[in-house]
């Protein structure tokens, strides 16, 4: 969005009659997300489950801005075969080792945090208006935080 007082230069831009777009006015963006978090790993995930996300972006001129983003969610798990072999698991203590069987289960909630800088490549030298793609290189660093539990208390 261009304001009022820089329109002529980014009209002259538009009609090639100048070399360099308007500075756009300072830009927020706020996203929602919605996914379905999953873990690959020796036990099947059970899908689909549920997560949900939050980013919001602010640009700091034509090239770079900031965004920060938290999502959150639960992933589940329930393997398929029955386990014999549990002895050396903690989270099973209790159970005969032989003759007690097993289905390893698990359930996360995770919440994951994050602080990216991204450089839109798309336009850098503004020989475009309006171009047709994005190009894009993001750097950031975030921290995942999660607890998991398994159901040891049932057949179920």
């Amino acid at each position: 969005m261009i304001p009022p007082s820089r329109l002529a230069q980014h009209n002259e831009f538009v009609n090639n009659q100048y070399n360099f777009p308007a500075k756009p006015r300072s830009q927020w963006e706020v996203g929602v997300k919605l996914g379905s978090p999953s873990i690959s790993g020796d036990v099947d995930a059970l899908n689909p489950n549920f997560g949900v996300g939050l980013h919001v972006r602010k640009a700091l001129g034509y090239l770079v801005s900031i965004r920060g983003e938290l999502f959150t969610g639960t992933a589940k798990g329930l393997g398929s075969q029955e386990n014999y072999n549990y002895k050396n698991n903690p989270a099973w203590n209790g159970y005969n080792n032989a003759t007690d069987k097993v289905f390893y289960n698990y359930k996360t909630k995770l919440t994951d945090a994050s602080v990216q800088m991204l450089f839109n490549l798309t336009n850098i030298n503004f020989n475009k208006s309006e171009p047709k793609f994005a190009l894009y290189a993001i750097a950031g660093v975030g921290v995942t935080m999660f607890e998991s539990n398994i159901d040891a208390t049932n057949a179920g």
